[in-house]
């Protein structure tokens, strides 16, 4: 795994303004290793936890071999606590805890960062939220953002492939953080690096397909103050993607590992590769997933093109044919 890396999951700023075209060509499933790539909400407890007792813990990312590569920087939302003190997640309940091997299992899967700015990670109180930390420094994963408190103690600054970055991770969901003091963070971050920004979201309505103004409202500040990708998580389904200024806005990924098997949506995801150039351009690169009993796989035809123009459908109109497409340059 790379480990050199600021992460504060928001957006990347290169303060150069460039236009959202259509790839030349769609690389899926050729499966080219993109330098970053980012997965929607990660939930260990529960039914995945039971799935994981009959078939091993890696087996939830069997499938994924192909796109899990140690030369990618990869990034999810993980959901919940990893203590040691580990109780069960009863099936219903919204109290997650997770086994303390749990940091281990991302890291034998190259996960190199997770988000903790969601409405779960403190589950198990303040304790929980600090054994979690520790659990995750020991197995060599990053980690950024907290449901409440801000601060640069929260933000990743890194280095991938040569190429500075900074990763942020807010959370606007139940007891969340500021949203005016998220928009200082990424102004003070701006003015005190050059280095792209990278915006991670936790926000919006659970199960809706489309985002919501405050969503919009707050993902345009971010970008307006230096941002120069956001990408979201927590609906559990995966949302539409704008474009704003020249950057792009990923409004939810939905599931990536989860529990909830009582629809189609909940159970189909969006991993997002991200390549970075020296004059700070970009290519976004989509990989549609759907997972069966909380495993994810990469999505196959025809199903993965009426996915991606579904997205397309609610989406902004300059992004329509390079999402149909599964790629866009930025």
């Amino acid at each position: 795994m790379l480990m050199a890396l600021a992460v504060v999951i928001f957006g990347m700023g290169s303060g150069r303004e460039s236009g959202i075209q259509p790839a030349d060509k769609f690389l899926i499933p050729d499966l080219t290793p993109s330098r970053l790539l980012f997965f929607g909400d990660i939930m260990l407890g529960r039914n995945v936890e039971v799935m994981t007792e009959k078939n091993g813990q890696d087996w939830l990312f069997e499938k994924l071999d192909s796109l899990l590569l140690p030369e990618t920087f990869i990034v999810a939302n993980l959901e919940g606590p990893i203590v040691t003190d580990h109780t069960p997640t009863p099936t219903g309940s919204f109290s997650f805890s997770f086994l303390d091997t749990s940091a281990e299992l991302l890291a034998r899967h190259n996960f190199d960062a997770v988000s903790l700015a969601n409405n779960h990670t403190l589950n198990q109180g303040d304790d929980g939220f600090v054994e979690t930390q520790k659990h995750l420094a020991n197995a060599g994963v990053e980690y950024v953002g907290h449901p409440i408190e801000m601060g640069e103690e929260y933000v990743l600054s890194t280095v991938v492939n040569e190429q500075p970055l900074t990763i942020a991770g807010f959370n606007m969901t139940f007891a969340y953080n500021d949203p005016n003091a998220a928009v200082a963070t990424i102004a003070s971050l701006t003015e005190k690096s050059e280095a792209p920004i990278i915006v991670v979201m936790h926000w919006g309505e659970e199960y809706q397909p489309h985002s919501n103004k405050t969503q919009q409202d707050l993902a345009h500040r971010l970008i307006d103050a230096g941002a120069n990708l956001i990408i979201g998580a927590h609906p559990h389904v995966v949302q539409e993607v704008e474009s704003y200024n020249g950057k792009l806005i990923f409004y939810s990924l939905g599931n990536f590992i989860f529990d909830q098997y009582f629809s189609v949506e909940t159970q189909q995801g969006l991993a997002v590769g991200i390549d970075l150039t020296a004059d700070g351009l970009m290519t976004a690169t989509l990989y549609p997933l759907e997972s069966v009993k909380s495993q994810p796989a990469l999505m196959t035809e025809p199903d993965r093109s009426a996915f991606l123009s579904a997205i397309a459908s609610r989406s902004s109109a300059d992004l329509a044919e390079a999402l149909r497409q599964g790629e866009i340059s930025f």
